[in-house]
């Protein structure tokens, strides 16, 4: 019985799975498009997709997964023992537990994220490592999603300089072809409806970014609805709502050292130089100038001489006004806006 008992064990060892070891590997990036007061500049340089959800997939089942790094590097180790028909591909996707976790969607709340994929390698053996190379999402097949989701990356950055790591509330970004053609925010569910032609809009969805923080973050008697910057006689709440939203990000793009991080842009969606819709400069308010509170244009130019500086990256590197003593205040404007304001909620 001993001899039988000992000769199941082996025979058992040697049926045991030894795990073969591959390792993934390469570059994702996305085409970016540069702007400025007059639309798009056609400047289209490649921008790394950063921090963003990579896996190898086999069908529909995921084998193995890591992360891009901030110049969208990855490199990570599978274990598997098959041969198997993969391919690898990075979603528009954050997930974190220090900073505001994204999800760029299709569809809608719930919809596929988008992602960007290689070729399928067919009959991929469980010890042959796999390197991509350098893949870019492109205007028209992602690279507008990707765009979207470096920029509230780019927003996330600017909230945790000021507010610090740890838990923040997934925020949705919703973009598609069949968007209506105005962005808006959803607080019910910290969403973004991105509008269908602006996906190479930073400071629009930005601006959407804004609202977000001020509903997680701070409070907010705005009856919301519809407001237009040349209206100097807004809902004075509805005014500041929305006035804050562009202050914070075009701060964003400040924080970031950005080129024309004054400036608001707001374009067709076109490709090539131009395809302006609208612009304006919150330094200096045009082409919408209002006088008093009940402007949004009033309230983003005073709050943003709060952080502005003559290092600011705007239109007038290296001067100021006179009148404005103000910079770098930004650790202020935030205690005042998580203590003071209506709702708000004390960190």
């Amino acid at each position: 019985m001993k001899r039988v008992f000992m000769a199941g064990l082996l025979l058992a060892g040697t049926c045991a799975p030894a795990l073969a070891d591959y390792t993934v590997s390469g570059r994702f990036v996305y085409v970016d498009r540069e702007f400025d007061a007059n639309g798009f500049t056609g400047v289209e340089p490649q921008k790394p997709i950063r921090f963003a959800a990579v896996e190898v997939v086999e069908g529909t089942k995921i084998v193995g997964s890591g992360v891009t790094d901030a110049t969208g590097n990855f490199v990570f180790g599978v274990q598997d023992t098959r041969t198997r028909d993969i391919y690898v591909r990075v979603l528009a996707r954050r997930q974190t537990s220090t900073a505001v976790p994204v999800d760029v969607r299709s569809g809608n709340q719930s919809g596929d994220i988008w992602s960007v994929r290689t070729q399928t390698f067919i009959n991929h053996g469980p010890n042959q490592d796999v390197f991509i190379g350098t893949l870019a999402a492109v205007p028209g097949a992602g690279g507008e999603a990707f765009n979207l989701y470096d920029s509230t990356v780019l927003g996330s950055n600017y909230l945790v300089s000021m507010r610090g790591s740890g838990a923040y509330p997934l925020l949705i970004v919703v973009f598609n072809a069949a968007n209506p053609n105005l962005s808006s925010f959803n607080p019910a569910n910290n969403s973004i409806t991105q509008a269908r032609n602006a996906g190479y809009d930073d400071t629009v969805v930005l601006h959407e970014m804004g609202h977000y923080v001020v509903y997680n973050f701070s409070g907010t008697d705005s009856p919301t609805g519809e407001h237009r910057l040349s209206d100097c006689n807004q809902n004075l709440m509805l005014a500041f709502d929305e006035g804050h939203a562009t202050f914070f990000g075009l701060s964003a793009r400040r924080f970031a050292s950005l080129p024309h991080a004054a400036t608001y842009v707001r374009t067709t969606g076109l490709a090539g130089p131009g395809n302006l819709q609208f612009s304006f400069d919150a330094e200096t308010q045009l082409p919408f100038v209002c006088r008093g509170a009940t402007s949004e244009t009033t309230v983003y130019a005073a709050l943003w001489d709060i952080g502005d500086g003559p290092a600011t990256t705007d239109e007038t590197v290296g001067t100021e006004e006179s009148w404005d003593l103000l910079q770098g205040l930004d650790a202020e404007y935030w205690r005042v806006m998580t203590t003071y304001l209506p709702g708000a909620a004390n960190i």
